[in-house]
């Protein structure tokens, strides 16, 4: 598209993206954004979406060339009808749930709609449960406390971002020993592409694991002395 990559991405994924005031991308993606300009000459326009059915009915329409973030699973991407970059960063995940570990703890597992991640996980570590959807990762939280759902699955890159939440203190936490990566998707047949994503993840790999994961895997939380 005259040297322009079309990438799109779903907001309140941090620290991979989100949408800024000024309707940037920000967190990861903007890393990726930087380095296919500076490193090849390739203009990236940004385009911002609240929910995985509204992003995934983008690429396939032709309105966008990449997207993300995905759990990177071959099984996934064959079921859905794409294909995945080289991993953007790694990860493990963390189980949040009341009470005592069980069985049934895993029975119903909420995801945001606005996830990928947390809905590929929940499909490929569990795929004998039942998934909640929620409007968001803090809907995901109080659905585990309503009893609407059993628990939540969710990235340790996120649990810093999730602290904000009062509802984190009143959940346990088991962190899970599955290693997972964290990806980009294009259409089957874009070899090319992938080919240029992957030489441009490869450039970025210093930024991705190091200042710009930890830049962006907190958020300032308030506080006061009122009852101190």
């Amino acid at each position: 598209h005259d040297f322009t990559v079309r990438l799109g991405y779903l907001s309140g994924n941090l620290p991979y993206c989100d949408e800024t005031e000024g309707n940037e991308v920000k967190g990861l993606f903007a890393v990726i954004a930087e380095t296919f300009r500076k490193n090849f000459g390739i203009q990236v326009e940004t385009i911002c979406y609240s929910g995985i059915d509204e992003m995934i009915t983008a690429i396939f329409n032709g309105e966008i060339d990449l997207f993300g973030p995905l759990y990177s699973d071959f099984w996934l991407a064959e079921k859905n009808g794409f294909i995945n970059s080289d991993a953007i960063t790694s990860t493990t995940f963390i189980l949040l749930y009341q009470g005592d570990y069980t069985e049934e703890t895993v029975k119903r597992i909420a995801y945001a709609n606005n996830s990928a991640i947390q809905k590929g996980a929940a499909e490929i570590l569990f795929p004998d449960a039942e998934y909640v959807p929620c409007k968001s990762k803090e809907d995901c939280l109080n659905a585990v406390m309503d009893g609407k759902a059993s628990c939540t699955l969710v990235s340790t890159a996120t649990m810093n971002l999730l602290k904000q939440y009062g509802t984190m203190n009143s959940l346990n936490i088991m962190e899970l020993p599955h290693a997972a990566q964290i990806c980009l998707g294009t259409q089957r047949g874009n070899s090319e592409l992938l080919n240029i994503m992957n030489r441009v993840i490869f450039a970025s790999a210093e930024n991705l694991n190091g200042t710009a994961l930890m830049d962006n895997a907190y958020a300032d939380i308030p506080f006061s002395l009122v009852g101190y």
